[in-house]
């Protein structure tokens, strides 16, 4: 007879602490697909800073396009910068070129849009100019 109340109400502990560790569970998988969400979507502002990167470059140095020396990187210089979409400014500096009859140009796309890790990307190429 002693047994027998002893173990009267274990279940229902053994049920309380198990809805406890499934909750905590939950939780857990629940923080960890919002944090996956998040990372997803950062990874497709780089991507797009990327292609916005390569399109500058694109439009400026193998076009040959305003390659006059001047510009800065971490300031918006007149006629240096412009913004492809809200959030985006593209800067680029065009610099005297290590070869003679060239100029080195590089571009940086700053997103604020990306919410963690890098939000720059810069890329260069140098081009050869009519001398």
């Amino acid at each position: 007879m002693l047994r027998r109340e002893t173990e009267q109400g274990s279940g229902l502990v053994e049920a309380i602490v198990a809805a406890g560790v499934f909750a905590a569970a939950a939780v857990g998988v629940v923080q960890l697909s919002v944090l996956a969400v998040g990372l997803y979507a950062d990874a497709g502002e780089r991507f797009r800073s990327i292609a916005w990167a390569e399109a500058g470059l694109t439009e400026r140095a193998l076009q040959r396009v305003d390659l006059v020396p001047g510009g800065d990187l971490e300031t918006d210089a007149s006629g240096f910068a412009d913004s492809p979409d809200a959030g985006v400014v593209r800067r680029w500096r065009v610099e005297v070129g290590p070869v003679a009859a060239t100029r080195r140009v590089t571009l940086r796309v700053v997103n604020a849009r990306v919410r963690r890790g890098v939000r720059t990307v810069d890329v260069s190429a140098v081009v050869p100019v009519e001398p």
